[in-house]
C-alpha cells in the first residue's frame, strides 16, 4: 500500500522516570532498561484541525476508498456486497475482504476486482477465525476451532482451492503468514510453523505469542509471572528466529502494533480491555522508551494503524463525537475524517477497516 512520507515537527517530549524494570535488552545493550513515561497530550477528536487523508486502503460503510495520486486524491470502489465488510489485504488482483452472516456468524471471502466487481473466493463456518493473507497476496490462511482441537487452514485466493489443513490439539489462531504460517495459542500453550503443502507442522516454542512478523523477525511472547504478572502474565520482545534473545519485557504495557520499519509501537496497559483503551504510548520497540502518551477526555481510542513508519491512525471518541485521527511521531495529531456525533456504544459510527499492509 501507499504511504506518507515522514514529516514535520520534533517531538519536544520531556521523558520521565517510571519505577518500572524491563529486564533484558538488545545485543549489545545493558542486561536492563527503564520504562519511562512522557507527559500527556490531550485529544479532543471535536476540535482537531484536518489532515490529509490517509493512504491506507480502507472501508468506509461498503464503500472500499484507495489513494490514487492523480487530482482527485482518492478511487472510491462501490462494490455490491453485505453491510460492513471487513479488509483482509491486496492482491495483483484487487481486494480480499470478509463479510459476516449476522444469522449464525458464518463468513465468506470475497476478490473485489478493481473495476469493483466481486465474486467469491470461499466461505467459511462460524467457527473460523479472520483470515490473513500472505505478503505476496496469493494464499490465505484461518483456523477453525473445534472441541479441544483446531483445524489449520491454507487456500489459495484466485480460486479458493484448499492448499492444505491438519488438526492440532487445543486453541491455536494464525500469528502471521509468508511461506510458512505462524500458528499459536494454548491448551497447551506453544507456538508451531505449519506447512500447508506438506500438512503438516513443527513446533518453534512451548509458549504462546501475542503477535508476530516473519519478514522483520520479531515476535511478543506471553511468559508467565505469577508475582508481577497481570493475571500472571508478562511480555517479552524477541528474535522469531531465536527466541532466547531478548529485547525487553514488560509486566505492565501491551503493544497493540508496530510501525512498518519495526522501529517504534503504540502500546497502552495491559489490563485494558472492552470499548477500547483510554490513552495510547508512543515507544522505542526496541527499549520500551516511552516517546508520548495520548489520552482523551472520558473517551477511548480504537485500533490504531500504522499508514508507514512514521504515523499511524486510530479512531477516536470522546464527549460525543469521534473522528479518524492521524498521530505522528513527530507530535502531529489531525484528522483524516469526519467529526461524526454517536453515543458511546455506536460502533458503527466511522467503522472503518483497514487492508493488512
Amino acid at each position: 500500500m501507499d504511504r506518507f512520507a515522514a514529516r514535520r515537527l520534533l517531538l519536544a517530549a520531556a521523558v520521565l522516570c517510571l519505577g518500572l524494570a524491563l529486564a533484558g535488552g538488545p545485543p549489545g545493550a545493558a542486561s536492563a532498561a527503564r520504562s519511562s513515561r512522557a507527559p500527556d497530550v490531550v485529544i479532543d477528536p471535536a476540535a482537531l484541525p484536518p489532515g490529509p487523508g490517509t493512504t491506507l486502503v480502507h472501508t468506509d460503510g461498503r464503500d472500499i476508498v484507495v489513494r490514487t495520486g492523480d487530482q482527485d486524491g482518492y478511487k472510491v470502489i462501490r462494490p455490491d456486497l453485505p453491510p460492513r465488510p471487513r479488509l483482509v489485504g491486496t492482491t495483483d488482483r484487487g481486494y480480499v475482504v470478509t463479510t459476516t452472516r449476522a444469522s449464525d456468524g458464518a463468513s465468506t471471502l470475497w476478490l473485489v476486482r478493481l473495476d469493483g466487481t466481486v465474486r467469491t473466493i470461499r466461505r467459511l463456518p462460524s467457527a473460523a477465525t479472520a483470515p490473513r493473507l500472505s505478503p505476496d497476496g496469493t494464499m490465505l490462511a484461518w483456523t477453525v476451532h473445534g472441541r479441544e482441537r483446531t483445524r489449520l487452514v491454507a487456500a489459495h485466493v484466485r480460486d479458493g482451492s484448499l492448499i492444505g489443513s491438519v488438526w492440532r490439539k487445543g486453541y491455536l489462531d494464525v500469528a502471521d503468514v509468508g511461506r510458512r504460517i505462524l500458528v499459536t495459542g494454548f491448551q497447551p500453550s506453544r507456538t508451531l510453523w505449519f506447512r500447508p503443502g506438506a500438512a503438516s507442522t513443527d513446533l518453534l516454542f512451548r509458549k504462546r505469542m501475542l503477535q508476530a512478523d516473519i519478514r522483520a523477525d520479531r515476535a511478543v511472547v506471553a511468559v508467565k509471572d505469577q508475582d508481577d504478572g497481570f493475571d500472571g502474565m508478562c511480555l517479552s520482545y524477541r528474535e522469531l528466529r531465536d527466541p532466547s534473545t531478548r529485547f525487553w519485557r514488560s509486566c505492565t504495557d501491551v503493544p497493540l502494533t508496530f510501525s512498518t520499519d519495526r522501529a517504534h509501537m503504540v502500546t497502552t496497559d495491559i489490563r485494558s480491555d472492552g470499548i477500547g483503551p483510554s490513552y495510547l504510548e508512543i515507544r522505542d520497540a526496541v527499549t520500551s522508551t516511552a516517546l508520548a502518551r495520548y489520552t482523551t477526555p472520558g473517551g477511548y481510542f480504537g485500533d490504531p494503524v500504522w499508514e508507514d513508519a512514521d504515523s499511524f491512525v486510530v479512531r477516536v471518541w470522546a464527549g460525543g463525537h469521534a473522528a479518524m485521527v492521524r498521530i505522528t511521531t513527530a507530535g502531529i495529531v489531525e484528522r483524516v475524517s469526519r467529526v461524526a456525533e454517536v453515543e458511546a456504544d455506536n460502533f458503527r459510527a466511522l467503522w472503518w477497516t483497514f487492508a493488512e499492509q
